[in-house]
């Protein structure tokens, strides 16, 4: 009989014991499921943040920025960085490294437009641009340049500048292990920095071979930034030209590696010496039209193909400097879908992309030269004008531009008394 009582009492013990441990598991996965609940709420809203800040980054037309910071980038002080953040304090618009902004101010009774390349890697907290001071010609009537002018003596921090959302065709290619060779000259160093930052910090970036070609020691600009870049990846290879060292102030191997002109004929010499095969490089040019040129045409003369140039032209945009003896003396130009008009006046030395902006219409854009297309905008009333043919109308993908309905407004200007444009 007492066997019978112990046994019952065991089982009486272990049922209590099962039926705790039941309850706390009930318990344990009743809390996870809340835990897993919350995680994938706070994941969600994450997503949603990340999401409305990407949304709110980009922006159409032009958007105020306040200038936070100048900095001189050359002893002769004809180059300065602005580092710009947004004045509505929402997040930046992400670029690819090598595009640029385009800038509005207004000067005097009128309102310029300019384009600057991005100097600065993408950063989430400012733009950076660097503008070097047009000084007028020398022996010429060109005027000095009027927007790099004001930049420079008028703008200072806490000065707020319109900008528009950067773009821009002159990137680096998605990925690639082919050398890259980049041809700067002056101040079209400036994109070309952009796209050093990005490329040593990739894991595996391909060999970089930069010639950067300026008057001297007293025109370097970026130099400490230059050679920081170079000491961080042992495959980029800096060579700096002077075209006129001065004597006794710059130092040959220390201050530059190459004096004189820049030609092709150098450039392949040092790929030769770094043992790599020239037509296997991408080339990337950046300067004033005749120092790129005058490189394509070497290096094409060595039999490297012409496809594998890209460049950027950094003279000053293309303007009229001939009247216009086709044009009108005053249209009205209408810009059909944002409902603007505005008047084009002979003399004025405007294309239509400068027009456009003016009045902050926003038409896309990159080398403001006609050889990109970019801009190409439907006519819906009236005839264009060119100075001279574009060069986009020389290239295979214009064979189907028919140019009494499109035009190129970043180098055309109104024919009739009234054009339409569908923008």
């Amino acid at each position: 009989m007492k066997w019978l009582i112990v046994l019952i009492l065991t089982l009486l013990v272990c049922s209590y014991i099962a039926w705790l441990v039941y309850s706390e598991w009930l318990q344990f996965q009743a809390q996870y499921a809340q835990r897993g609940l919350a995680a994938n709420n706070w994941q969600q809203r994450c997503q949603q943040v990340s999401s409305q800040l990407v949304k709110q980054s980009h922006w159409q037309g032009f958007r105020d920025f306040v200038v936070t910071k100048r900095v001189v980038e050359n002893p002769v002080s004809d180059i300065i960085s602005f580092y710009l953040r947004p004045r509505d304090g929402l997040p930046l618009s992400p670029f690819a490294a090598g595009q640029h902004v385009t800038v509005r101010l207004p000067i005097g009774s009128r309102v310029y437009t300019r384009c600057y390349s991005l100097s600065e890697s993408y950063n989430p907290d400012y733009y950076r641009i660097s503008v070097k001071r047009a000084d007028a010609p020398a022996k010429t009537n060109h005027p000095a340049g009027k927007v790099s002018g004001y930049l420079h003596e008028e703008v200072y921090e806490g000065a707020v500048v319109e900008i528009r959302e950067p773009q821009g065709s002159f990137v680096l290619p998605e990925s690639t292990i082919e050398p890259l060779v980049f041809l700067v000259a002056g101040v079209g160093y400036t994109p070309v920095l952009s796209m050093l930052k990005v490329l040593v910090n990739q894991p595996f970036p391909p060999p970089v071979v930069v010639f950067y070609c300026v008057r001297n020691g007293s025109h370097h600009a970026a130099k400490d930034e230059f050679e920081a870049l170079q000491t961080q990846y042992q495959g980029l290879h800096l060579y700096v030209s002077y075209s006129h060292p001065r004597s006794a102030l710059d130092w040959p191997e220390i201050d530059y590696q190459l004096s004189g002109r820049l030609n092709g004929q150098t450039c392949l010499d040092m790929l030769a010496e770094l043992s790599i095969q020239p037509w296997q490089c991408q080339y990337y040019f950046c300067g004033p039209e005749a120092f790129m040129t005058k490189l394509q045409q070497e290096l094409a003369a060595n039999d490297i193909d012409s496809s594998q140039f890209h460049d950027e032209c950094f003279s000053a945009t293309v303007t009229h400097q001939t009247p216009l003896l086709d044009a009108p003396e005053l249209a009205e130009v209408v810009f059909s879908s944002s409902g603007r008009r505005s008047e084009w006046l002979q003399g004025e030395d405007r294309w239509l992309l400068t027009l456009s902006e003016e009045e902050g219409v926003s038409i896309n854009s990159s080398c403001r030269k006609g050889s990109c297309g970019s801009c190409m905008t439907e006519i819906l009333e009236g005839e264009v004008g060119y100075l001279k043919d574009p060069e986009f109308l020389n290239q295979k993908q214009a064979n189907h531009f028919d140019t009494s309905r499109y035009c190129l407004p970043c180098v055309c200007y109104p024919k009739s008394n009234r054009l339409v444009l569908n923008v």
